[in-house]
């Protein structure tokens, strides 16, 4: 989570654009929704 967080602050700051941000934290709570479904 951090990492894919990390990444998307990387891309956004140097592309000067948010939506690279907005894409790695939806992604990484998609997998941990997704992982959090699982083990129920």
């Amino acid at each position: 989570m951090v990492a894919a967080l990390q990444g998307g602050y990387l891309l956004a700051e140097t592309r000067q654009d948010e939506q690279p941000f907005v894409l790695a934290l939806d992604m990484a709570l998609g997998w941990v929704e997704a992982h959090a479904m699982a083990d129920r």
